[in-house]
């Protein structure tokens, strides 16, 4: 009898846990009567602004958490969060957001605001750093070397599409057949027809200034136009074609100076990007380049007349045919 009556004890009380949880007691609200009472009103798990009833209840559309949420409703006039705290949702990473309070303006924002357009900087997500536009996009942004914080603004493939990439080793006008690249400033090239490659730093053909004393000697198409490269000149007569060796051709390149290289196979009035694109005697001139005879008081144009080049030391009446 003992076990029976524990038996029905424990069924008293199972009735009565379901009595409590589960019955039909009509005193019970069906929605959250008070929503700031701290109470469960409709025992539906739920108290206060965390139950759904509460939507747009006055307590519920400022919750008080230092931040200032237009998203919930949140404004100057309604919420005091809105009065000091920073404004969620502008865009802006302000003092006391983070990414974890506030990830639409902090999760993805790349502007630090330091005065410098880095890397992922634009004028759009970052003005203040970037007033001018994106960088590394134009042939200046190579010379100067702008828009590639801790990179190179360089020429990304062979098409000569500019854009940021990575910083080698190798200084200026060195061989760079080692595959470790060059520093900032200048593009592993070849200057005699792929017999080396060097370091070629880029130039301004307009204004042909050139690191450690190199010489602007080289034109090349890119995505923003036409670049220089620098180069170290060799002492060759580009007509008589004395003072080059292994079968290379004198080039006449700028400022004076003149390049040993291959001689190219482009013959007058082909189009050319390279120097040593044209065949021995030739320049490659013009944007676009077109191969065109040198000419000189003694060597004279086969076809044309001569257009002189300019004043220059070594060659001072030297020009092309045109």
């Amino acid at each position: 009898m003992r076990n029976l009556r524990l038996l029905v004890a424990c069924a008293a009380i199972f009735a009565l846990l379901f009595a409590v949880s589960c019955g039909d007691d009509s005193s019970n609200p069906t929605t959250e009567t008070d929503c700031t009472d701290g109470q469960d009103n409709d025992l539906d798990g739920y108290a206060d602004c965390d139950d759904t009833d509460c939507a747009g209840h006055p307590s519920c559309t400022c919750n008080f958490n230092s931040l200032c949420e237009p998203a919930l409703g949140e404004n100057a006039a309604n919420c005091t969060d809105c009065v000091t705290a920073p404004v969620c949702g502008n865009g802006t990473c302000e003092a006391g957001e983070n990414e974890t309070n506030c990830p639409a303006d902090c999760a993805v924002n790349p502007c630090n605001n330091d005065g410098t357009c880095d890397a992922g900087e634009t004028t759009a997500n970052c003005p203040n750093d970037c007033p001018g536009g994106d960088q590394c996009v134009a042939t200046t942004d190579l010379i100067q070397q702008n828009g590639c914080p801790g990179q190179s603004c360089t020429l990304t493939d062979a098409a000569g599409t500019i854009g940021c990439g990575p910083t080698g080793t190798n200084a200026d006008y060195a061989d760079c057949g080692n595959g470790a690249g060059c520093l900032a400033g200048a593009i592993c090239a070849s200057g005699d027809g792929g017999v080396t490659n060097t370091c070629m730093p880029f130039c301004d053909t307009a204004n042909p200034t050139c690191p450690g004393g190199g010489l602007c000697l080289f034109q090349i198409a890119t995505s923003g136009g036409n670049v220089g490269l620098c180069g170290e000149g060799d002492t060759c007569d580009p007509f008589a074609m004395t003072g080059c060796t292994g079968g290379e051709a004198c080039y006449y390149a700028s400022g004076g100076s003149t390049i040993c290289a291959t001689a190219g196979t482009v013959d007058v009035g082909g189009a050319c990007q390279y120097l040593d694109d044209c065949m021995a005697g030739m320049a490659c001139v013009g944007s676009p380049g077109a191969c065109a005879e040198l000419c000189d008081a003694a060597f004279t144009c086969t076809t044309g007349t001569c257009q002189g080049i300019g004043t220059i030391p070594n060659w001072p009446d030297i020009g092309y045919c045109q």
